[in-house]
């Protein structure tokens, strides 16, 4: 076998531990791009469920969930999607979904423009 032949088949099979290679990285990738979208999923639940308890109960009033978005902005400023609005949004995810709807469909939408649908949906 010649030299020129050995650089060939040295050349494909590194091409295929390549290859293999990525996919293993881009398989794990993909499982924490769900567990993360997932998480996301229900901390949104979560929220909106406790807020959703509070405002029933006449525990809180509108102006308290101004006041929880200015503070969960204050004491960690990475969470910029924490505004009122967005938190009023969570709370129609939780009174309007069931989570086992939401996680069974496609769950590679990002959190935001699944609230954003629902909110959509609940103008119409």
């Amino acid at each position: 076998m010649g030299v020129a032949r050995k650089k060939l088949i040295f050349a494909q099979k590194k091409s295929a531990m390549n290859e293999k290679v990525y996919s293993i990285i881009d398989l794990h990738r993909k499982r924490a791009f769900q567990e993360i979208n997932n998480n996301s999923l229900m901390t949104a639940w979560n929220v909106g469920g406790y807020v959703s308890q509070k405002i029933k109960s006449a525990q809180w009033g509108s102006g308290i969930v101004a006041e929880l978005s200015e503070y969960l902005r204050t004491i960690d400023p990475t969470l910029k999607n924490y505004k009122k609005r967005t938190l009023y949004r969570m709370v129609l995810f939780y009174d309007k979904q069931k989570i086992n709807e939401i996680l069974s469909g496609d769950s590679n939408v990002d959190v935001c423009t699944l609230l954003k649908i629902l909110d959509k949906k609940m103008r119409e």
